[in-house]
Protein backbone atom coordinates (compact mmCIF):
# COMPACT_ATOMS: atom_id res chain seq x y z
CA UNK A 1 0.00 0.00 0.00
CA UNK A 2 2.52 1.89 0.60
CA UNK A 3 4.23 1.70 -3.03
CA UNK A 4 0.34 3.31 -3.76
CA UNK A 5 0.84 6.51 -2.08
CA UNK A 6 4.37 6.68 -3.39
CA UNK A 7 3.38 6.47 -6.70
CA UNK A 8 0.26 9.21 -6.06
CA UNK A 9 3.52 11.25 -4.52
CA UNK A 10 6.23 11.02 -7.16
CA UNK A 11 3.39 11.29 -10.51
CA UNK A 12 2.34 14.82 -9.78
CA UNK A 13 5.91 15.77 -8.49
CA UNK A 14 7.38 14.45 -11.65
CA UNK A 15 4.58 16.25 -13.97
CA UNK A 16 5.04 19.62 -11.39
CA UNK A 17 8.89 19.75 -12.22
CA UNK A 18 8.40 19.06 -15.87
CA UNK A 19 5.92 22.10 -16.01
CA UNK A 20 7.94 24.31 -14.01
CA UNK A 21 11.22 24.03 -15.78
CA UNK A 22 9.70 23.41 -19.27
CA UNK A 23 7.75 26.96 -19.14
CA UNK A 24 10.72 29.12 -17.76
CA UNK A 25 12.85 29.13 -21.08
CA UNK A 26 9.49 30.05 -22.91
CA UNK A 27 8.07 32.51 -20.28
CA UNK A 28 12.00 34.54 -20.50
CA UNK A 29 11.71 34.61 -24.27
CA UNK A 30 7.99 35.92 -24.32
CA UNK A 31 8.93 38.61 -21.47
CA UNK A 32 11.92 39.74 -23.78
CA UNK A 33 9.87 39.95 -26.84
CA UNK A 34 7.48 41.80 -24.74
CA UNK A 35 9.42 44.62 -23.15
CA UNK A 36 10.70 45.19 -27.26
CA UNK A 37 7.08 45.46 -28.51
CA UNK A 38 5.87 47.36 -25.44
CA UNK A 39 8.36 49.98 -26.01
CA UNK A 40 7.14 50.14 -29.27
CA UNK A 41 3.73 50.42 -28.35
CA UNK A 42 2.79 47.28 -30.24
CA UNK A 43 1.95 44.92 -27.51
CA UNK A 44 -0.19 45.13 -23.92
CA UNK A 45 0.28 43.14 -21.19
CA UNK A 46 -3.16 42.17 -21.73
CA UNK A 47 -2.38 40.78 -24.77
CA UNK A 48 0.64 38.63 -23.38
CA UNK A 49 -1.38 37.34 -20.69
CA UNK A 50 -4.60 36.35 -22.90
CA UNK A 51 -1.66 34.47 -25.25
CA UNK A 52 -0.61 32.33 -22.63
CA UNK A 53 -3.55 31.26 -21.25
CA UNK A 54 -4.65 30.64 -24.92
CA UNK A 55 -1.61 28.61 -25.36
CA UNK A 56 -1.26 27.23 -21.66
CA UNK A 57 -4.48 26.04 -20.94
CA UNK A 58 -4.98 22.94 -23.64
CA UNK A 59 -1.57 21.48 -22.24
CA UNK A 60 -2.72 21.52 -18.65
CA UNK A 61 -5.96 19.96 -19.90
CA UNK A 62 -4.48 17.35 -21.80
CA UNK A 63 -1.94 16.49 -19.25
CA UNK A 64 -4.83 16.47 -16.45
CA UNK A 65 -6.85 14.56 -18.12
CA UNK A 66 -3.74 11.61 -19.79
CA UNK A 67 -1.98 10.83 -16.80
CA UNK A 68 -5.04 10.24 -14.10
CA UNK A 69 -7.09 8.33 -16.34
CA UNK A 70 -4.37 5.94 -16.43
CA UNK A 71 -3.81 6.24 -13.02
CA UNK A 72 -7.27 5.78 -11.47
CA UNK A 73 -8.09 2.30 -13.56
CA UNK A 74 -4.45 1.03 -12.56
CA UNK A 75 -5.41 1.80 -9.02
CA UNK A 76 -9.74 1.61 -8.75
CA UNK A 77 -11.70 3.26 -6.65
CA UNK A 78 -13.51 1.85 -3.53
CA UNK A 79 -16.65 -0.04 -4.72
CA UNK A 80 -19.63 0.22 -2.03
CA UNK A 81 -19.39 4.07 -3.22
CA UNK A 82 -22.93 6.06 -4.48
CA UNK A 83 -22.32 6.16 -8.17
CA UNK A 84 -22.33 10.05 -7.68
CA UNK A 85 -19.48 9.43 -5.27
CA UNK A 86 -17.53 7.78 -6.83
CA UNK A 87 -17.93 10.34 -9.59
CA UNK A 88 -16.64 13.08 -6.95
CA UNK A 89 -13.67 10.94 -5.89
CA UNK A 90 -12.98 10.39 -9.53
CA UNK A 91 -13.48 14.21 -10.91
CA UNK A 92 -11.54 15.24 -7.71
CA UNK A 93 -8.09 13.23 -9.04
CA UNK A 94 -8.20 14.79 -12.71
CA UNK A 95 -9.11 18.25 -10.49
CA UNK A 96 -6.10 18.02 -7.97
CA UNK A 97 -3.57 16.89 -10.44
CA UNK A 98 -4.69 19.72 -13.25
CA UNK A 99 -4.55 22.35 -10.42
CA UNK A 100 -1.09 20.93 -9.62
CA UNK A 101 0.29 21.25 -12.98
CA UNK A 102 -1.25 24.59 -13.53
CA UNK A 103 0.27 26.31 -10.21
CA UNK A 104 3.98 24.73 -11.16
CA UNK A 105 3.64 25.92 -14.53
CA UNK A 106 1.93 29.83 -13.34
CA UNK A 107 4.67 30.03 -10.02
CA UNK A 108 7.64 29.17 -13.13
CA UNK A 109 6.18 32.23 -15.09
CA UNK A 110 5.86 34.08 -11.97
CA UNK A 111 9.91 33.53 -11.25
CA UNK A 112 10.19 35.02 -14.73
CA UNK A 113 8.60 37.92 -14.59
CA UNK A 114 10.21 38.99 -10.98
CA UNK A 115 13.78 38.58 -11.61
CA UNK A 116 16.06 39.38 -14.78
CA UNK A 117 18.05 36.64 -15.69
CA UNK A 118 16.78 32.35 -16.53
CA UNK A 119 19.58 31.50 -13.89
CA UNK A 120 17.89 33.41 -10.96
CA UNK A 121 14.43 31.87 -12.02
CA UNK A 122 15.81 28.04 -12.13
CA UNK A 123 17.16 28.36 -8.83
CA UNK A 124 13.65 29.76 -7.57
CA UNK A 125 12.14 26.79 -9.58
CA UNK A 126 14.12 24.83 -7.54
CA UNK A 127 13.55 25.89 -4.31
CA UNK A 128 10.01 25.83 -5.06
CA UNK A 129 10.30 21.92 -6.32
CA UNK A 130 12.54 21.26 -2.97
CA UNK A 131 9.93 22.64 -0.72
CA UNK A 132 7.10 20.72 -2.35
CA UNK A 133 9.67 17.52 -2.72
CA UNK A 134 10.17 17.88 1.19
CA UNK A 135 6.99 18.82 2.70
CA UNK A 136 4.02 17.05 1.02
CA UNK A 137 3.34 14.66 3.29
CA UNK A 138 5.04 11.63 2.18
CA UNK A 139 8.39 11.81 2.65
CA UNK A 140 7.84 13.08 6.35
CA UNK A 141 4.29 12.33 7.81
CA UNK A 142 1.99 14.90 8.96
CA UNK A 143 2.33 14.33 12.51
CA UNK A 144 6.14 14.87 11.97
CA UNK A 145 6.13 17.84 10.17
CA UNK A 146 3.30 19.80 12.67
CA UNK A 147 5.76 18.89 15.99
CA UNK A 148 7.84 21.85 14.66
CA UNK A 149 6.68 25.62 13.97
CA UNK A 150 9.57 25.83 11.43
CA UNK A 151 8.50 23.10 9.86
CA UNK A 152 4.64 23.31 10.11
CA UNK A 153 4.78 26.78 9.22
CA UNK A 154 5.79 25.13 5.52
CA UNK A 155 3.89 21.88 5.56
CA UNK A 156 1.02 24.27 5.46
CA UNK A 157 2.02 26.72 3.33
CA UNK A 158 3.50 24.73 0.17
CA UNK A 159 0.74 23.65 -2.16
CA UNK A 160 1.88 20.05 -2.84
CA UNK A 161 0.77 19.27 0.56
CA UNK A 162 -2.70 20.01 -0.43
CA UNK A 163 -2.19 18.52 -3.71
CA UNK A 164 -0.96 15.15 -2.12
CA UNK A 165 -3.83 14.83 0.44
CA UNK A 166 -6.70 15.80 -1.90
CA UNK A 167 -5.54 12.99 -4.41
CA UNK A 168 -4.62 10.18 -1.63
CA UNK A 169 -8.25 10.90 0.14
CA UNK A 170 -9.88 11.02 -3.03
CA UNK A 171 -8.69 7.62 -3.85
CA UNK A 172 -8.39 5.30 -0.92
CA UNK A 173 -10.06 6.91 1.94
CA UNK A 174 -13.20 5.65 3.45
CA UNK A 175 -12.03 2.26 1.72
CA UNK A 176 -13.43 -0.67 3.17
CA UNK A 177 -13.65 -2.84 0.58
CA UNK A 178 -10.58 -3.41 -0.31
CA UNK A 179 -7.37 -4.82 2.43
CA UNK A 180 -3.68 -4.09 2.96
CA UNK A 181 -2.00 -6.90 4.68
CA UNK A 182 0.38 -6.15 7.67
CA UNK A 183 2.98 -7.73 8.60
CA UNK A 184 4.19 -8.66 12.10
CA UNK A 185 7.32 -6.91 11.50
CA UNK A 186 5.85 -3.28 10.47
CA UNK A 187 4.94 -1.27 12.77
CA UNK A 188 1.40 -0.88 11.76
CA UNK A 189 1.07 -4.46 13.18
CA UNK A 190 0.68 -2.54 16.88
CA UNK A 191 -0.70 0.74 16.19
CA UNK A 192 -3.73 -1.02 14.61
CA UNK A 193 -4.11 -3.79 16.95
CA UNK A 194 -3.45 -6.74 14.82
CA UNK A 195 -4.39 -10.18 15.57
CA UNK A 196 -1.62 -12.21 13.50
CA UNK A 197 -3.17 -15.10 11.52
CA UNK A 198 -2.34 -19.03 10.73
CA UNK A 199 0.65 -17.06 8.59
CA UNK A 200 1.91 -14.37 11.25
CA UNK A 201 0.53 -11.38 9.75
CA UNK A 202 -2.85 -9.78 9.46
CA UNK A 203 -5.33 -7.74 7.06
CA UNK A 204 -6.68 -4.15 7.62
CA UNK A 205 -8.66 -2.28 5.46
CA UNK A 206 -7.28 0.70 3.12
CA UNK A 207 -8.50 3.52 5.08
CA UNK A 208 -7.56 2.03 8.00
CA UNK A 209 -4.04 1.88 6.93
CA UNK A 210 -4.22 4.98 5.06
CA UNK A 211 -5.25 6.66 8.57
CA UNK A 212 -1.75 5.07 10.30
CA UNK A 213 0.41 6.35 8.05
CA UNK A 214 -0.87 10.15 7.24
CA UNK A 215 -1.27 9.64 11.51
CA UNK A 216 -5.50 10.17 11.14
CA UNK A 217 -4.82 13.58 9.70
CA UNK A 218 -5.90 13.76 6.49
CA UNK A 219 -9.47 12.62 5.34
CA UNK A 220 -12.09 13.80 2.84
CA UNK A 221 -13.46 16.36 5.07
CA UNK A 222 -10.67 18.32 3.83
CA UNK A 223 -11.75 17.92 -0.33
CA UNK A 224 -13.45 21.58 -0.92
CA UNK A 225 -10.51 23.10 1.79
CA UNK A 226 -7.92 21.59 -0.27
CA UNK A 227 -9.40 22.46 -3.55
CA UNK A 228 -9.83 26.02 -2.04
CA UNK A 229 -6.53 26.50 -1.22
CA UNK A 230 -5.47 25.10 -4.47
CA UNK A 231 -7.59 28.01 -6.76
CA UNK A 232 -6.15 30.23 -4.28
CA UNK A 233 -2.53 29.03 -5.38
CA UNK A 234 -3.55 29.23 -9.01
CA UNK A 235 -5.46 32.81 -8.98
Amino acid sequence: MTSKFGAVYIAFIIIGQLSITSIIPVAISIRDMYYRHATAGMLSSRSVMFGLLAAELPFIAVISIAFPTIFVNLVGLPIDELQADRFLRGFGVYLFFGLNTAIYSYIGQMFCFLVPGQGTAIVLANIFIGLNNAYSGFIATPALLTKNIFFAAQYWFVPGHYVYEGMVTSLFARDYTRNVTIARTSAAFSELNCVADASGSCVVSVNDYLEFYFDGMWSLDSFYFNIGILLVWSI
